[in-house]
């Protein structure tokens, strides 16, 4: 996921698990609900994680991705914040928030450490402009 939101899913009762890239991108194009269209489970009953990803104090967007979101709902308008250069910061973690809760999912952990200020620990092309990879998973047991 490098720089993009992991979004894990799995219903209340661990018979089924989605695993979703959350890019700025798959998030407009409303792949949550497209996920949870295709579980069996109501969304009342997933339980959504969240991991860590560029942050909304290092993300930063223009007004063609807040735009993209905005238009949907104004909801969105509370996860992006204006810069000086006429840009913005966006928070994925706030926009997959808005998304899922609007969805009827409202159990949701979150890891909102950010990969661009811990590449310590995390990947980050923003930052860095090397590609690589970091891979969260979840599985049936």
């Amino acid at each position: 996921t490098a720089d993009c939101l992991p979004i894990l899913l799995t219903s209340k009762f661990g018979d089924e698990i989605a695993a979703i890239h959350g890019g700025w991108r798959p998030l407009a194009a409303n792949i949550i609900n497209e996920t949870l269209a295709k579980m069996n489970s109501q969304n009342s009953d997933i339980v959504a994680w969240l991991g860590p990803c560029i942050s909304k104090n290092a993300f930063e967007v223009g007004d063609d991705v807040k735009t993209a979101f905005v238009q949907q709902s104004d909801a969105f308008s509370s996860a992006f914040m204006p810069t000086s250069k006429g840009k913005y910061l966006a928070d994925l973690h706030q926009i997959a928030l808005i998304q899922l809760k609007s969805l009827g999912v409202t159990q949701i952990s979150r890891l909102a450490e950010c990969t661009y200020a811990n590449t310590n620990k995390y990947y980050s092309y923003r930052k860095h402009a090397i590609t690589g990879r970091m891979a969260s998973l979840i599985c049936l047991l």
